[in-house]
Parts: structure tokens; C-alpha cells; sequence
């Protein structure tokens, strides 16, 4: 928990302030309502505040209402606005990395087809995966 809030601070300040939102994102950022409250709890002088009811609320995805939730606070709710007396967002973006990464896959896949002589698929994969760094 320290070390995301010292994350959301230090860009912050290098920031100069100069943030509309707090976003969370993939895996854990997207399903963890407890995160979400704790880092925005400890964040809160910065002028990011969240709305425990939207926060518990299961995300719709795509078609269902999109693949951004706001869950902030209204302004007028709380007047728990930042030191420099501005409300931030906070939300909630949905990301669906094993789609991207079969979609990256299958460019590969595509590109490979001009080959002669087309290795087996375990080979291509492995290929692909090693120039995408995901593996040693």
C-alpha cells in the first residue's frame, strides 16, 4: 500500500499538481473495491475522494456502459476538495490484457504467413513471445 501511495504522490508533485484523476487499471485496480478505498483514503489531501457505494458496484464492460467507471465523489458532497481546493476523479478503466495479447498474437500470426516454410505454432509462439519480451 506504501508504495503505490508514495507512487501517486511523488508523480504528484512532479506533476506540479497538475492531475485530473487517479486512475486504476488492470487485474487488481479493476476488482479490488478494498484497494481502491485504501488508496484513495490515503490520498485524500490531494483531492481525490470515493464514492463507497459506486465503488462496490460491479463494472460494466463493454456494450453494458462502457469501459470507464467514475467512481468519485461529487464536488458538493463532502467538501473534501485538495489543498488547492480542487476535486480530482477517480476511475475505474477496464482492461482486458489477455484480448490485447491474443490481438498481438495474431498480427504475428499474420505476418508470418509470407514465410515459406511456416515452423510449427509452438515455435511461432514461442518466437513471438521472446521478441515481446515476455520471456527469456
Amino acid at each position: 500500500m506504501d508504495r503505490i501511495v508514495s507512487y501517486i504522490g511523488s508523480y504528484f508533485v512532479s506533476l506540479n499538481g497538475d492531475v485530473d484523476a487517479l486512475v486504476f487499471a488492470g487485474g487488481i485496480g479493476e476488482k479490488s473495491t478494498v484497494l481502491r478505498k485504501s488508496v484513495v483514503e490515503k490520498v485524500a489531501c490531494l483531492g481525490f475522494a470515493i464514492d463507497v457505494e459506486k465503488n462496490e458496484e460491479p463494472m460494466k464492460m463493454n456494450g453494458e456502459g462502457g469501459v470507464v467507471a467514475d467512481i468519485s465523489v461529487p464536488r458538493e458532497s463532502d467538501g473534501n476538495d485538495g489543498k488547492d481546493g480542487k476535486r480530482r476523479k477517480v476511475l475505474v478503466c477496464w482492461t482486458d490484457e489477455q484480448v490485447r495479447l491474443v490481438s498481438s498474437f495474431l498480427s504475428f500470426l499474420v505476418s508470418m504467413r509470407s514465410c515459406s516454410e511456416l515452423p510449427p505454432l509452438f515455435e511461432i509462439w514461442r518466437a513471438w513471445v521472446i521478441m515481446e519480451g515476455r520471456l527469456n
